[in-house]
């Protein structure tokens, strides 16, 4: 059983719902159904005949839903718990399924007639690319520095992934060029949460502006990353 949803920004809206070999098709004007700007999340319910008897499944069944999302990032969408959904069945949230690419960003999660997971959030896996952030973005080592002599700033990379995406990374190193150089490097594999500090140096040559960048490597999709450097001798 699929659902598959599209939204254009001015353009047109679907919905299509497959079960089996059998498709049912919903169009209309993005004007008129506002999906593109507005939607921002998605809910799977397992509802009884019209939510006045309940859906019983065999004891030992499970479910697992995937829900994947084409938005132009790598990122993976986040699970909110926004309350109860009225749903009508047997079923409780389990343990995260082992899942770890459906080829998009993604959520999925498992539920079966036993549980066990505190809440629905605690079931799920969040798939996607991690999530890399440098502090400070760039540096400006500032124009205090005496030519010849050597200034040092240092930029933190944390893995800002959800916990629940259990996305891990491994920094391989950092580099640049003169009249920067990578005094301390960061070399070391990051969880969701972890971060790490990069140490980098600039010697002016003389009193003309300088730029350049410190390149981090990592074995993300996107990598190598930059942090734009900058600082002028006195």
């Amino acid at each position: 059983m699929t659902l598959t949803g599209t939204a254009v920004s001015g353009g047109s809206d679907s919905v299509v719902f497959g079960i089996g070999g059998d498709l049912y098709t919903a169009t209309g004007p993005d004007s008129f159904l506002d999906l593109a700007p507005n939607w921002k999340n998605v809910e799977f319910n397992i509802f009884g005949d019209g939510c006045d008897s309940e859906a019983e499944f065999n004891s030992g069944a499970s479910v697992i839903p995937e829900v994947a999302v084409d938005y132009g990032y790598s990122a993976p969408p986040t699970c909110v718990n926004t309350g109860y959904t009225g749903e009508t069945n047997n079923l409780d949230f389990a343990s995260p399924p082992d899942i770890s690419t459906i080829g998009s960003p993604a959520l999925a999660w498992s539920e079966n007639t036993t549980g066990g997971a505190k809440s629905a959030c605690h079931s799920v896996i969040e798939i996607g690319e991690p999530t890399l952030t440098f502090s400070p973005s760039s540096v400006n080592f500032g124009d205090k520095t005496a030519v010849g002599k050597v200034k040092e700033e240092s930029v933190t990379i944390k893995n800002t992934s959800s916990k629940n995406s259990k996305l891990d990374v491994t920094i391989t190193g950092e580099t640049t060029a003169a009249p920067f150089a990578v005094k301390s490097q960061c070399e070391k594999p990051l969880k969701p949460g972890q971060s790490c500090k990069v140490k980098v140096t600039f010697t002016p040559p003389n009193t003309t502006p300088q730029s350049g960048e410190l390149t981090v490597n990592d074995d993300g999709a996107r990598a190598p990353q930059m942090v734009p450097l900058s600082g002028t001798g006195k």
